[in-house]
Order: C-alpha cells, then sequence, then structure tokens
C-alpha cells in the first residue's frame, strides 16, 4: 500500500502548483521585461487565515504572483510553491464579454 503525502497550510499561507510559463494569460499580454518575474498558478489548498483577515484564495483559483514569492517544495515529486496570502498579486478570472 502506498501513501500520497498532502501539506496543510497554516495561517495566511498559500499553496500553488505553478504553470508553465506563458506568453498571454487570460487575455492580458505580459511584456517581456516581466515574463520572467511574475508567475501563474493554481490554488491547491489556503490557510485559515491570520487574525480577523478573511483568506481571499481558495483552492482551484488561478493566481498572478511574484516569481520571488514563497518557498519551493515537491510534494510525491510535483513541485509546489507555499507563500503568504500577501505575495498573490491577483485572482485571474476568465469572464465572457
Amino acid at each position: 500500500m502506498s501513501k500520497k503525502n498532502s501539506a496543510i497550510p497554516v495561517g495566511d499561507r498559500v499553496l500553488v502548483i505553478p504553470d508553465q510559463a506563458q506568453q498571454e494569460m487570460f487575455g492580458l499580454m505580459i511584456p517581456s521585461q516581466a515574463q520572467k518575474k511574475v508567475q501563474t498558478g493554481r490554488v491547491i489548498a489556503v490557510g485559515k487565515g491570520k487574525g480577523e483577515l478573511e483568506m481571499q484564495t481558495k483552492a482551484g483559483d488561478t493566481i498572478l504572483y511574484s516569481d520571488f514569492a514563497g518557498t519551493e517544495i515537491k510534494i510525491d515529486d510535483v513541485v509546489h510553491i507555499i507563500m503568504r496570502e500577501t505575495d498573490v498579486y491577483c485572482i485571474l478570472k476568465n469572464e465572457e464579454v
């Protein structure tokens, strides 16, 4: 029997699986000088928050964050990043117009 590892963020932390580099995300063209500094990823889990502040991100959200945010960890050979929610620039939504 094999075990599957998991990580549960605490406090105001967010667990993210980073996406592959993209030049255009959700109709937003990312300038070449920012492409290596800004990343997107999918939120896997979030902590309960810190103090009275409610977490704005939730599992399943696609987010935009700094390349320098958080700490890279491996869970079951999959790269994840654990970061504070304040390192998240925005939640990307794909809306019809």
